[in-house]
């Protein structure tokens, strides 16, 4: 009996993958453990094996075909093996409108001038008042699209990336689900700033961040305030057993956050090499599912940015989120009265009101402050 290949349910979240390309054709032979098919997921690209050794029988699925998770989308056997006669394959065509079509002509309609064109297509073609028999058509069967009939009309329409998607998805969930406040802060970092400078001068190559201290202290604080590590459901709070903290990266497609396991127990340098090899395979799409999922608390740094404020949103399911921004040059007078220069940084921090209360939220933030303030222990952890 042939092999099913299908679409791989890479992470819980994850409800449909697209096909990039095949690295195989139709009829070609393959081993077990070959690289298969490059997919995109909500996350990341992946590249799909083979999990037998035969002949590729059947693609059914083709490249920038978007299908449902455990969906077959191809088949391995013995040449001339009958294939199974399945349902036709569903899939997302039309990504502007987010709706399942079939993978056929069904799912474009002709109009009334004979022209092949989606529904869509027809709809915005009537808005912008473009006749449809001017207009090339880009779609699998020969129809015309949405985005071919923005593009003739001046506008262009970039259809929505699966990553997108998830991200407009889980933002709007985060907005209408979660009472969200947030709360700013002010940490002087100039001692923290000189300790970085004088560490990173060092010659045995260590390259600390900002961003590093602050992952180091938000660990910290959380190990200390477990209240804040958790995550809210009808029954009760969950209380998280590790200290997994996601650490927002920009993509040019989108925005991903890689999780940095069990932070309470790594040094600062750890941290650093770990973050660094976690936001290389982020912007280059290679990071496995365990290495995104499963965070409890999230740091969002658009300092880089020159950002001095801003409202960062809870990824659900965690309960907080914290926002840093720019490090800022201000004149001060100390007690003697002297004017001096300090530098001093900004700390966003949004939580669910549900699971925590805003004396919590403050206690924690002045605590991940204090930390910061006298870098020493974040060193010698």
């Amino acid at each position: 009996m042939a092999y099913s290949v299908i679409m791989p349910k890479a992470g819980m979240m994850m409800e449909t993958g697209r096909v990039i390309r095949w690295l195989k054709k139709e009829g070609e032979q393959v081993e077990s453990g070959d690289p298969l098919l490059e997919i995109e997921t909500d996350k990341t690209t992946m590249e799909i094996e083979a999990g037998e050794s035969g002949v590729l029988l059947k693609i059914r699925a083709g490249a920038d075909a978007e299908v449902p998770v455990t969906q077959t989308i191809g088949y391995i056997g013995k040449p001339d093996e009958p294939l199974p006669m399945d349902e036709p394959i569903r899939v997302m065509r039309e990504k502007q409108t987010m709706s399942h079509t079939w993978m056929r002509p069904k799912a474009a309609m002709r109009t009334d001038t004979g022209v092949l064109a989606t529904p869509a297509a027809r709809a915005l073609a009537r808005q912008k008042g473009v006749p449809l028999g001017s207009v090339q058509p880009s779609g699998s069967f020969g129809q015309i699209k949405a985005a071919d009939v923005a593009a003739h009309g001046g506008n262009r329409l970039v259809p929505h990336s699966a990553m997108r998607r998830t991200i407009a998805r889980r933002m709007l969930q985060s907005h209408t689900d979660i009472p969200a406040v947030t709360q700013h802060s002010i940490a002087d970092v100039t001692a923290m700033t000189a300790m970085r400078s004088e560490l990173n001068a060092r010659a045995d190559g260590t390259h600390l961040t900002v961003n590093d201290f602050v992952v180091k202290a938000a660990a910290t604080a959380l190990k200390e305030q477990p209240h804040i590590n958790v995550s809210f459901s009808p029954e009760g709070l969950v209380i998280k057993d590790h200290v997994h903290i996601g650490i927002a990266v920009t993509r040019k497609d989108g925005l991903i956050v890689p999780v940095l396991k069990d932070a309470d127990t790594l040094s600062i340098e750890q941290i650093s090499n770990n973050a660094k090899t976690l936001f290389d395979k982020a912007r280059t799409g290679k990071l496995l599912p365990d290495e995104y999922t499963g965070g409890t608390f999230t740091v969002s740094n658009l300092g880089a940015y020159g950002v001095t404020v801003f409202t960062p949103m809870i990824n659900p399911p965690e309960s907080a989120i914290l926002g840093v921004c720019a490090i800022e040059q201000r004149l001060e007078m100390d007690n003697d009265g002297k004017i001096e220069k300090r530098l001093k940084m900004g700390l966003s921090l949004t939580y669910d009101h549900r699971s925590i209360d805003g004396a919590q939220a403050a206690l924690f933030t002045a605590r991940i402050i204090e930390l910061l303030q006298k870098p020493a222990r974040l060193i010698n952890e």
